[in-house]
């Protein structure tokens, strides 16, 4: 039962990782994601998994170590990088310092050891309950979510839920023993989700806030040739998709494209 509760758990996690990253991909879009919330949890990861080739725990562990950081690292990168265009930077301000530092200094004086992993392990552990703020503070600036972002966020906080009732399981049937440190930014980590679903879903039922779903609009689209090409966009104007017949027998793709995004800036 305790292992099963644990599994349960990490794969649920890996679950939502891997559904973000695939969501970013399919549509070419971030938009509603915070970058903030996901460079955090990469300085999780990181922080907290250095010692993944040099402490061997079982085939699993180091499994789920290692697809943690390329997953946070990728998804990282493609907002970062790929997917810029369609970032919100004017929601996601959230100040990093004010949530990092005070993990830093509470790492330093709360510990299980003073040495170099066990502190960058325990400063892991407390900045990861805080890593959802900058996403948190997003949703409530923009006045909007997406559903994907709900469903994300839901599975971080079921996941959550499921590692304190496996050390709950374990303190009361068996060893009698708890990682404190774990179980007390845990409890942190999910009254924060907690609140964050009491002031969200009310006003998504009350129609305040708005369950956003990309769409896609169709546009004509002329070229030097004067034949009309089709193409489509998403909300961000500043992302064009264009028909493969678009590029068909045109030599100049860029000049091309360069006219289609002032074309659509008039409207």
């Amino acid at each position: 039962m305790l292992d099963k509760i644990y599994w349960v758990g990490s794969y649920l996690h890996l679950l939502a990782m891997i559904a973000l990253l695939v969501k970013i991909w399919a549509t070419q879009d971030c938009t509603g994601i915070s970058i903030k919330s996901q460079f955090l949890y990469a300085v999780v990861f990181t922080t907290r998994y250095l010692d993944v080739f040099t402490t061997f725990i079982s085939r699993e562990n180091t499994f789920f170590k290692i697809i943690y950081i390329l997953l946070t690292y990728v998804t990282l990168f493609s907002m970062t990088f790929l997917f810029w265009k369609t970032y919100e930077k004017k929601y996601d301000i959230a100040r990093l310092e004010i949530l990092m530092i005070p993990c830093i200094v509470i790492a330093l004086l709360v510990n299980y050891e003073f040495s170099y992993l066990e502190i960058l392990w325990t400063f892991s552990i407390y900045l990861e309950a805080v890593a959802m703020v900058p996403q948190f503070h997003f949703v409530h600036r923009s006045k909007r979510i997406h559903k994907h972002i709900i469903c994300y966020i839901a599975a971080i906080c079921i996941y959550k839920a499921l590692y304190i009732a496996h050390w709950a399981y374990q303190y009361f049937y068996q060893s009698h023993h708890y990682d404190k440190l774990s179980l007390s930014a845990g409890m942190v980590q999910l009254v924060l989700y907690c609140d964050f679903f009491r002031c969200i879903l009310p006003l998504l039922f009350n129609g305040k806030m708005h369950d956003v779903q990309p769409t896609v609009a169709t546009i004509e689209v002329n070229v030097e040739n004067g034949i009309p090409k089709t193409g489509h966009l998403t909300n961000n104007v500043s992302t064009i998709v264009l028909t493969p017949t678009f590029l068909t027998g045109v030599d100049n793709d860029k000049k091309n494209l360069l006219t289609t995004e002032k074309t659509v800036e008039k409207y």
